[in-house]
């Protein structure tokens, strides 16, 4: 499975061909993609508390990937930096077992809620703790990354 995030307005005007892709799409808005048929929409909002992604949504997301395969699974959210990262944190390491990726790369930022709802759906063992140590990680990401520009 490969896995790429990026937003919805990037996949709307850079991916041209829908064969053999699946999405999985988190939005806060009334975005559509009537173009692929393959989807998996949610609605709810990159936040910590209030409209966000429950337990059934997360476990819909589980049964989304398992019918990946060899596919390319698109994951995105409205900027492609919070939630998509997180679920395909989560994804990644469900299936690859790793996902430094996301929580290295300084242009992400993770949703820690949803992060940790994706992993509980995943059954993966975790702590607070755990993910506190991967947010830091990508904090010093960003921090490396701002560094280097100046």
């Amino acid at each position: 499975m490969k896995i790429i995030v990026m937003s919805i307005k990037e996949f709307k005007f850079y991916v041209k061909d829908l064969k053999d892709i699946k999405v999985i799409m988190s939005t806060s808005t009334e975005e559509r993609l009537d173009q692929v048929n393959d989807k998996l929409v949610l609605r709810y909002d990159d936040v910590l508390t209030g409209n966000t992604l429950t337990d059934e949504m997360a476990q819909k997301i589980v049964e989304y990937t398992d019918t990946v395969k060899d596919k390319t699974l698109y994951v995105l959210c409205d900027a492609g930096q919070s939630r998509s990262t997180a679920i395909a944190g989560a994804i990644n390491l469900a299936y690859n077992f790793d996902d430094n990726m996301i929580w290295d790369n300084p242009k992400y930022s993770p949703n820690r809620l949803v992060y940790a709802k994706m992993l509980k759906a995943f059954d993966i063992p975790y702590t607070n703790t755990q993910i506190d140590e991967k947010v830091k990680r990508n904090e010093l990401a960003l921090r490396k990354a701002i560094n280097k520009t100046r």
